[in-house]
């Protein structure tokens, strides 16, 4: 009888330690996916060119910058396939490694190595993890004010707001048009109020004869709908 319990108490112990082990591949199991969830959301901030998406993805995991995803591609090492100097310059700020080989055994050193040398100095810049130039946020920042549209204007504030954020000047100028300017005479409402936000726009900064107001008041004789801007503007006190 004796024989009978304590062989029934082995069968119960091994099945509660096979039950913990059972538990722990689980929770270790949901741990991986969990994990690799998060690198594809990196991987997919990539493919769409969102900055700031991957940036907060960063914020919450930094560790996972070197992880590759299930295919075994790097973050940094597709950042610089897709041209993206941005997000390049972001990966290596947060602890990229440009040595670190992907599936195809490439390294972001390799490919950089591989470009023209009218890229190549830049893009080593950027793996260097130094800032991009004023002057050049700056240029970015006034061509995308010339090109946007009132289609376009909601994908070009966010646009706006990265270079802003990365050091461009809010009260850049091109000839006789500031960036506020630019965007008022070509009446981009959001826009307008998007610069107006900004404590560090000087909103009646006057190039030439006119401030971004006056130019607007005077645009308005042809173009009646303008008067919509300058109600904004002096919504915020520009005079």
């Amino acid at each position: 009888m004796k024989g009978v319990v304590c062989t029934l108490l082995v069968l119960f112990v091994s099945s509660c330690e096979l039950h913990e082990q059972e538990a722990l591949v689980s929770r270790e199991s949901d741990e991986q996916v969990f994990t690799l969830s998060n690198v594809e959301e990196m991987f997919v901030a990539i493919i769409n060119d969102d900055y700031f998406k991957l940036k907060l993805l960063l914020d919450e995991q930094e560790d996972l910058v070197n992880t590759p995803n299930g295919q075994g591609q790097l973050l940094i090492v597709e950042a610089i396939r897709a041209e993206n100097r941005f997000l390049a310059h972001l990966l290596v700020l947060r602890g990229a490694n440009i040595s670190l080989r992907d599936n195809s055994n490439l390294s972001a050193i390799d490919l950089v190595s591989r470009l023209d040398d009218h890229l190549k100095e830049e893009w080593e810049s950027i793996l260097d993890g130094q800032d991009f130039e004023q002057e050049y946020l700056n240029e970015l920042s006034l061509t995308l004010a010339s090109e946007t549209s009132q289609r376009s204007e909601e994908n070009s504030i966010k646009r706006l707001d990265l270079y802003l954020v990365l050091g461009a000047d809010v009260n850049a100028r091109k000839g006789r048009n500031t960036l506020l300017m630019i965007v008022a005479s070509k009446g981009l409402e959001n826009m307008v109020r998007y610069l107006c936000e900004r404590d560090d726009l000087n909103i009646n900064e006057k190039v030439g004869r006119y401030t971004a107001l006056g130019l607007v008041k005077a645009l308005t004789r042809r173009n009646p709908e303008l008067k919509k801007i300058s109600d904004i503007l002096l919504e915020y006190g520009a005079r």
